[in-house]
């Protein structure tokens, strides 16, 4: 979403029962693959709460890496950062 000067925002929302298998960090590394080779994007950003620790993760193994600190909904978040390079 929120697609831009070779910039977009990634979303994403695993059910329970596939929580704590490596489903949402598959689709989010397959996202970034497609977001290089597919779409020609350079950055993907991302946002989620502090009080998400499993989001926090899955961005991390995805290669994400913090950025800056944000308010989201009115709660404390981070906003996280990849630049993508072609394969």
């Amino acid at each position: 979403m929120d697609v831009a000067d070779g910039s977009a925002e990634p979303g994403y929302r695993i059910g329970e029962r596939a929580c704590g298998r490596g489903v949402a960090t598959a689709a989010v590394r397959e996202v970034c693959r497609l977001a290089t080779t597919a779409y020609g994007l350079v950055t993907l950003t991302a946002v989620t709460t502090r009080d998400n620790p499993a989001s926090m993760a899955v961005l991390r193994r995805a290669g994400f890496t913090a950025a800056s600190d944000l308010v989201v909904d009115g709660r404390p978040g981070v906003r996280y950062t990849l630049p993508l390079t072609a394969a």
